[in-house]
């Protein structure tokens, strides 16, 4: 990142903006992502981002908008501006005119239960498998997968202790009786066992990345013959949506998936009709 102001080395504003974001208590995720956010447009100016004009700064994400970007990745480069300016250069005047682009609603992508369970199949190594299915079973993101620890695992209680969810929030997550076999039996046939991390990388000592278990997860979906319109949050898409299909409370739900408001959960209603099923509708009474 450039020189806050003419004596201000950029390490110096990188720090600023990297301890502004600790001390926010930004997530891991978010922090690397307004970093690498500053660093394109420190790099695109090549000078200080304390001596930019307003509409230096607008011009620099109007360009990102006519290149084609999508909302979400202009507006992530809107709110690294924003906190930028407004909270570590002290300058929100100059970013007044930033506007967060409307995102349109779209319906989660989400599989049949007999796709999981081709998909699982189609899953050869034990390790990859194991993580597929609790991530279906749990409704867990694949960063909450990777980071689990043998610890966070409660057999007794059937449960699962999720500390780094989205937000930093912790929650308690239930495990069917299957899952928690599932889980028993990986620990029993994988070698070397697990220490510390639930699922290891290239050793023990090593959390599997989630880049790597994404590829498993690609690999396994284009064995099974399953579109590259799913992704493996599609797992946690699809858990939802098969438990309200099987007439499971919509807050309870929401607990599973740690979501905030309902409104979140609301979302994967709409991908089924089974809400609708039993909706005594007044159009069926009409008279031909």
């Amino acid at each position: 990142m450039s020189h806050a102001n003419g004596s201000t080395p950029a390490l110096s504003l990188r720090q600023s903006v990297t301890d502004y974001m600790k001390l926010a208590g930004l997530s891991e995720r978010t922090r690397k992502s307004y970093l690498l956010e500053l660093d394109r447009f420190a790099r695109h100016f090549a000078g200080s981002p304390a001596q930019l004009s307003a509409r230096q700064i607008e011009g620099y994400v109007l360009e990102r908008i006519n290149a084609g970007l999508r909302p979400r990745s202009t507006n992530l480069t809107v709110a690294a501006l924003r906190m930028l300016y407004r909270q570590v250069l002290h300058s929100p005047q100059k970013v007044e005119s930033l506007a967060m682009r409307k995102i349109a609603d779209q319906l989660p992508r989400t599989l049949s239960e007999s796709d999981i369970q081709r998909l699982i199949l189609s899953t050869h190594d034990l390790r990859y498998r194991t993580a597929i299915e609790l991530a279906y079973g749990t409704g867990l993101r694949i960063g909450e997968v990777v980071a689990l620890k043998v610890s966070d695992i409660d057999s007794d209680r059937a449960m699962i202790r999720v500390n780094c969810g989205k937000g930093g929030h912790e929650r308690l997550v239930y495990m069917p009786p299957s899952l928690l076999s599932t889980l028993r039996c990986y620990y029993r046939q994988i070698h070397p066992k697990p220490v510390e991390w639930l699922f290891y990388g290239t050793s023990a000592d090593q959390p599997l990345k989630a880049a790597t278990l994404r590829g498993a997860f690609n690999r396994a979906r284009a064995l099974a013959g399953i579109g590259e319109n799913v992704t493996f949050h599609s797992l946690r898409h699809s858990i939802a949506t098969h438990l309200l299909e099987r007439g499971t409370q919509r807050d309870v739900v929401q607990d599973i998936l740690g979501h905030k408001s309902a409104r979140s959960t609301r979302v994967y209603a709409r991908t089924t009709s089974a809400m609708f099923e039993k909706l005594d509708h007044p159009a069926q009474y009409l008279s031909h």
